[in-house]
């Protein structure tokens, strides 16, 4: 695995004033081991600089060393190369390979509804309502609670009945344990054929978790049982991941991931076990950030969305692009919300370069119109 940051110890390295003084190159600054093969090469650089004087060389000199030097650079400067986290190499938007869209719609639009169980007995995850004076209260926090449960009570059928209405589809980021607690809005989810995709066993963060890979397990085990697929996308609860989530994902045999925000097409995550496809996630259309956190006016969600599908039909030109929208029933379920969101929903419809979908169906077209396996991560 690459080095996880660029703050290597620089100021101790005795290679610093060797560099300073032009006769090493950035490699030996960051204290990277040099590649077995490079190094051979250059000694074998070395070797031919050595010969230059000798008559049975005459005439392949200059020739030779110029290969052998540019084959080392090259090969050195490769190996040098460093990444600025352990899984998902750098890569600007405009330096990827255009990619076709699927069916033809450039731009791909995904609802991701978060569906979640906070229990009763246990600080609430977030909060609309904060207690008086600023005190830290115990358990329970009605209030709070009830923010959430309205919007499985409420937001739920609100939003799948527009969604119905429009015959569009969407994926369900699930806590496990909403159909244990929750048995109705389970049953309305797999009758309207949403996607499950793997959002902890409750809301809790996977870094709370006593055993990160047993919650992983008895979460794919869950899902499966209640749709007889085995979830293939995860959502970590707060997107948050230990030094071995992707890796205990990739192992429990899921395929793609949403917890990196970090670009607005999919692209590949290296795990021990092979590579992973990392699926877009968005904070810019996400409705906890925009009114819970920021809060905005109830309109917000579609003026921003208005101004993401001007740049987006720009940008889908030359590559397409995935629109997601990260939802949360007791927030873009509330009722002045909701009359902007069906808007939203509305003007993507009426457009003919958009197509709606759900996590695998964003990972398998990638995995198609990528056509390398994840081979820069491998």
């Amino acid at each position: 695995v690459p080095k996880s940051s660029p703050s290597q110890k620089l100021i101790s390295s005795p290679a610093v004033a060797a560099t300073a003084s032009g006769r090493l190159g950035v490699r030996a600054v960051l204290g990277r081991p040099r590649c077995p093969r490079a190094s051979a090469l250059s000694s074998g650089v070395s070797a031919v600089l050595g010969r230059q004087n000798d008559p049975r060389y005459a005439g392949m000199f200059d020739l030779d060393l110029r290969r052998r030097q540019r084959h080392a650079v090259d090969l050195t400067e490769k190996e040098s190369v460093m990444w600025s986290n352990p899984r998902v190499p750098f890569q600007m938007s405009s330096e990827r390979p255009p990619l076709e869209p699927l069916n033809g719609k450039p731009i791909m639009v995904h609802l991701c509804m978060n569906i979640e169980y906070w229990p009763f007995d246990r600080p609430m995850p977030r909060g609309v309502l904060p207690p008086p004076h600023g005190a830290q209260l115990p358990p329970p926090d009605v209030p709070n609670f009830s923010w959430v449960e309205y919007g499985l009570r409420c937001g739920m059928p609100r939003i799948m009945d527009m969604l119905a209405a429009r015959n569009l589809p969407a994926s369900a980021f699930l806590n496990a344990q909403v159909a244990d607690v929750y048995p109705s809005l389970m049953a309305a989810v797999l009758a309207a054929k949403w996607e499950l995709v793997g959002h902890g066993w409750f809301q809790q963060s996977l870094k709370q978790a006593d055993d990160e890979a047993a919650v992983i397990r008895q979460c794919a085990e869950k899902l499966t049982a209640l749709s007889g697929q085995a979830p293939r996308a995860w959502l970590g609860p707060g997107l948050a991941e230990t030094a071995d989530t992707a890796d205990l994902l990739k192992a429990q045999g899921f395929e793609f991931l949403h917890d990196w925000v970090l670009d607005d097409l999919p692209f590949w995550i290296r795990t021990k076990h092979g590579p992973m496809i990392g699926l877009p996630y968005t904070f810019e259309l996400n409705d906890v950030p925009i009114y819970a956190i920021q809060n905005s006016s109830s309109d917000e969600v579609l003026k921003r969305l208005q101004a993401t599908v001007a740049m987006f039909e720009r940008e889908a030109e030359k590559q397409p692009r995935v629109l997601t929208f990260g939802l949360h029933p007791h927030v873009i379920g509330v009722p002045h919300v909701a009359y902007h969101f069906e808007k939203a929903l509305d003007l993507l419809m009426q457009r003919d370069d958009t197509i709606f979908v759900t996590s695998s169906d964003i990972g398998d077209w990638f995995r198609a119109a990528d056509g390398t396996e994840g081979a820069q991560v491998a």
